[in-house]
């Protein structure tokens, strides 16, 4: 599950703004800043922010991921946090199987490891420790984002004295509508994509 969270992450359009989209009513009625991208001259929607690497603005950017070769955001961030909690699970699971196999071994004195893989098994402990406490904070650092609404970008931005606010996430609009599909890294289907994506694509604003 883990490898197929990475692929759909990996592979998926993180939610690239199209070069026509609008400003939703709705926004510009409530009052949401709107703004244009400079970089790549095309409506930026709320929370919206510019990939160097695609050249392309990305719905609810969160960052981008060096390990996922790409941006994450409203269109893939829920098989991102699948990935991260498929891999915390599997790498918890390999943990405690060592350790008890190790403690179990060290307390018999018992002969199936030599030394060479005993220290293997020690280094594969500490790697998997590792692993457990990383995903495990980062699922924590993705639950905290959609709480506050504000991603890992607009945090680092608010900490360098910008004074962004956001507004909660709904679970809806990460894993979808679908509830058969939430824990599968699946596309997920949205109810109001407008809503989620923060546009619309047409040619006229009809406020």
């Amino acid at each position: 599950m883990s490898l197929w969270c990475h692929i759909a992450t990996m592979c998926a359009d993180p939610g690239a703004v199209p070069m026509d989209a609008h400003p939703l009513p709705r926004d510009i009625r409530a009052g949401v800043p709107i703004s244009m991208c400079g970089s790549c001259d095309s409506f930026k929607p709320y929370g919206a922010h510019h990939d160097r690497i695609s050249n392309r603005c990305i719905s609810r950017m969160d960052h981008f991921c060096p390990w996922m070769n790409n941006a994450i955001g409203a269109k893939n961030q829920k098989s991102f946090i699948l990935f991260l909690i498929y891999t915390d699970a599997a790498a918890l699971y390999m943990l405690a199987l060592l350790v008890v196999h190790l403690v179990d071994c060290e307390a018999l004195h018992c002969q199936h490891f030599s030394s060479t893989t005993l220290t293997l098994v020690r280094v594969l402990v500490f790697l998997l420790l590792f692993a457990v406490l990383f995903t495990t904070a980062m699922v924590f650092n993705q639950a905290y984002g959609l709480l506050i609404g504000l991603g890992t970008i607009d945090r680092m931005k608010n900490r360098k004295g910008h004074k962004k606010v956001g507004n909660p996430v709904p679970f809806a609009h990460v894993f979808g509508n679908n509830v058969w599909t939430h824990l599968i890294p699946v596309a997920p289907v949205f109810r109001d994509s407008e809503a989620v994506l923060g546009y619309r694509v047409d040619n006229a604003l009809n406020i």
